[in-house]
Formats: C-alpha cells, sequence, structure tokens
C-alpha cells in the first residue's frame, strides 16, 4: 500500500523529484496529491539548467 504525503512533489527534468515535507515517505507521484514541474517554481533550478545544457550540446 502507498502512503499519501501532505506535501507537494516537485519534478525536476532529470529523474530526481523532491517533497515540500521533509519526511515524506516516498517521493512518487501516486503518494502525492499536487504534483508540479519545477519550471513552475518561482527561482532557477540547478538540477534542471544542467540536465538543459547537457540536452543543448548534444
Amino acid at each position: 500500500m502507498t502512503e499519501t504525503c501532505a506535501g507537494t512533489l516537485v519534478v525536476h527534468a532529470t529523474p530526481d523529484s523532491e517533497c515540500t515535507e521533509p519526511h515524506c515517505p516516498e517521493c512518487q507521484e501516486l503518494s502525492h496529491s499536487l504534483v508540479i514541474p519545477c519550471a513552475d517554481v518561482d527561482g532557477d533550478c540547478p538540477l534542471c539548467a544542467a540536465e538543459l545544457s547537457e540536452n543543448a550540446a548534444a
């Protein structure tokens, strides 16, 4: 059974995800009611910036 989390799951362009709750049981989309791409969060994301520059160079 998947535990639910009250936090927001932030999904990056890389395979990484992070939750706004520090004690999140698992960072999977199924356990969160709110899932947003990191591009929707105000500010620059170093994980996605690195991924985008690697893809642009390829």
